[in-house]
């Protein structure tokens, strides 16, 4: 594991590095420059080529690429043109409503896809089972911006049950800890439905295929012999051996989640990194997009090294490292 550990932890970097190439090159793609007096009605050429300067605009690409490239490096994102701030103070900012966002997500479709997996699979080709799958399928192939505007509609404009948007309520700084809190998760309930829905319904068809299998194998049949049936024997016995998979499922899915923060975060108007890149792509922020997309990418890469370290827990007879394989007699 320590050397698996250690090549993932050498080849980050890398990943990294072509991530922010990647990124520089599309976004200096897209038509225009920044600072031009076409997008700034009025704006005199001598202020656009000094701020152009200022905020490190100006010069050939390749140069603009070398001078950005160190600057990340030092940890410099830069100043974003719209805020008018370091990129960094406004990612440091804009971080923990995301992550919090995302991990309740991914709790929450880990629970409820695992919940619903079980229930399918004790209860396989009844009518309860035949519902589910059926609302598991079509929450799977429901894009989170759809769900996330039904939601809206029932729990926000019919029934005025949850707030439709923001990440508190207006004066929840002087609340108890009670209220606070629970003013905090009434308008964190539904982004977390709407970003958690299709990652709960692809884990929820998954296991239960697993299940289904585990149940039919030779020591679930021996744990049935001896008593065990039902949610005992599933929990017990065939849950256990199922749940490898689903844990490399479930790292595939962590891009999923950090992709589709950000159309539910514009949805929602949450603070975060997700409504953030999306406002610095319409103003052509060059440094906030970048800083985004590589804070992003750096969390995406931890969450699927930490995914590695779980699914060799969950099941130890897998091995991480392939063996080369000797045949005998071979030269």
């Amino acid at each position: 594991m320590r050397g698996y550990l250690g090549r993932r932890l050498l080849l980050a970097p890398f990943v990294l590095i072509g991530i922010l190439t990647l990124t520089f090159l599309l976004v200096n793609a897209a038509p225009g420059s920044p600072f031009t007096p076409e997008q700034a009605s009025g704006l005199d050429p001598h202020a656009a080529a000094k701020l152009r300067e200022l905020y490190g605009a100006q010069g050939s690409l390749p140069a603009r690429y070398l001078r950005w490239l160190s600057a990340f490096a030092t940890g410099d994102f830069g100043v974003s043109f719209t805020y008018r701030r370091p990129v960094s103070h406004v990612l440091r900012a804009a971080l923990p409503p995301t992550l919090l966002l995302a991990g309740s997500a991914l709790v929450l479709s880990v629970l409820a896809g695992v919940t619903a997996a079980c229930v399918t699979a004790v209860f396989r080709s009844r009518v309860l089972d035949r519902v589910l799958t059926l609302a598991c399928t079509a929450l799977y192939a429901a894009p989170s911006f759809w769900t996330g505007i039904l939601l809206l509609m029932v729990f926000s404009a019919w029934t005025g049950w949850l707030p439709p948007s923001g990440l508190r309520g207006v004066g929840a700084g002087q609340l108890g800890w009670g209220p606070y809190l629970a003013d905090r998760l009434r308008h964190l309930a539904l982004p977390c439905i709407a970003l958690a829905a299709p990652g709960a319904a692809a884990v929820a068809l998954f296991l239960r295929s697993e299940l289904i299998a585990a149940l039919a194998s030779e020591y679930c049949r021996a744990a049935r012999a001896r008593g065990a049936a039902g949610l005992a024997l599933t929990l017990g016995h065939a849950l256990r051996n199922a749940s490898g998979p689903v844990v490399s499922l479930v790292g595939l899915g962590l891009p999923g989640l950090v992709g589709g923060s950000l159309v539910v975060e514009v949805l929602f108007a949450w603070p975060g990194m997700g409504r953030i890149a999306y406002e610095a792509i319409l103003a052509r922020d060059t440094p906030m997009v970048a800083g985004a997309v590589v804070v992003a990418a750096a969390v995406t890469l931890a969450a699927s090294l930490v995914t590695d370290m779980l699914y060799l827990a969950a099941d130890p007879r897998v091995s991480l490292v392939a063996s080369p394989v000797r045949i005998e007699g071979a030269a």
